[in-house]
């Protein structure tokens, strides 16, 4: 869906890594030697499941939250405003 809807040269540059891509292929044989066992909230009920945490000094429900990255106009007309609008 990302491609259909993104300039093909800014889903290239999200899509891959740069030059001849050793970076991301050693990436991908790292994280290949890896393996999930989702067994973190196991025996809990949505009812009640607690995930809340403190971030700075502020109770949050789910800790998400988003990094400080730049480019962001290249996928979103607001960039990082849009961003900010979300996490707020």
């Amino acid at each position: 869906a990302a491609e259909k809807r993104t300039h093909q040269m800014c889903f290239g540059y999200l899509d891959s890594g740069a030059d001849d891509e050793i970076a991301i292929g050693r990436s991908r044989s790292q994280f290949s030697e890896y393996e999930c066992h989702y067994r973190v909230l196991a025996g809990n009920s949505p009812e009640t499941l607690d995930m809340s945490t403190t971030i700075f000094g502020r109770d949050v429900r789910l800790p998400f939250f988003c990094c400080p990255t730049a480019g962001h106009r290249m996928f979103h007309n607001m960039g990082e405003k849009a961003t900010a609008a979300a996490a707020a």
